[in-house]
């Protein structure tokens, strides 16, 4: 659920932001906050505990799961290992 919330909420993030600005990056991710109804004080905390971390990749080129991993919502995709 975790990891759902957090795409989701980060992709409404990069979308909306016309800068790489820290400081419209950190308005977006605290606004956002109020749009998820029942999820709203979990996602909170997610972004405080995080806050610079997600304005940095945020800033970046990475995709959305890609953030969501950095900062362990999700879980990285399981890489097939054929050696054996």
């Amino acid at each position: 659920m975790v990891g759902r919330m957090c795409k989701w909420a980060l992709k409404k993030v990069k979308q909306s932001i016309s800068t790489s600005s820290s400081q419209e990056i950190k308005q977006k991710l605290l606004s956002v906050c109020d749009t998820i109804p029942f999820v709203k004080s979990m996602y909170k905390d997610l972004v405080k505990k995080h806050l610079w971390v997600l304005i940095e990749e945020l800033s970046t080129s990475d995709d959305v799961k890609t953030v969501c991993v950095n900062i362990k919502a999700c879980k990285p995709k399981k890489v097939l290992d054929l050696s054996y």
